[in-house]
């Protein structure tokens, strides 16, 4: 009788190695909705289009210029754009993120986008020429240069 409890404690044992953890498929899903979202920012610079920003509920048009923020890294390092240009700024992975926008002449913060978490975005319009810099308070190797001429 002890063999049958044995083996049956093993069938279970094995069963159960054999099934995917539920985190892990919670993991594996949020990748796969990080890929979408990453790909949509990039069709979105691709051409102008007009995208829901999740952090106000809102309607934008943006004019194809976007931040994409990848958990610890950010693509474009340096991006340079016309004064009154909107430019998006997506994350995606695990990380929030607190996204703030320096004045790299006057030594200020022009702009604190707050807390971004993954999948949204937050746009801002750069309305006068000059030199500022979008980066994570969080991770400080996280930041854009954006020339607005």
């Amino acid at each position: 009788m002890r063999i049958y409890g044995i083996l049956v404690i093993l069938a279970v044992l094995l069963a159960a190695c054999q099934s995917v953890p539920p985190a892990e498929q919670a993991m594996a899903e949020k990748e796969v909705a990080a890929d979408a979202g990453a790909a949509a920012v990039e069709e979105a610079v691709a051409e102008d289009v007009v995208i829901e920003d999740q952090a106000e509920g809102a309607m934008i048009e943006k004019s194809g210029s976007a931040i994409a923020i990848q958990d610890r890294t950010v693509s474009p390092a340096e991006l340079s754009v016309a004064a009154g240009t909107e430019v998006a700024i997506s994350v995606s992975g695990p990380t929030t993120h607190i996204i703030v926008i320096t004045d790299d002449v006057a030594y200020t913060t022009v702009a604190n986008l707050g807390p971004v978490s993954d999948g949204n975005a937050v746009t801002y319009t750069f309305a006068a020429p000059g030199k500022y810099t979008v980066k994570s308070l969080k991770v400080g190797n996280v930041r854009t240069t954006v020339t607005v001429q």
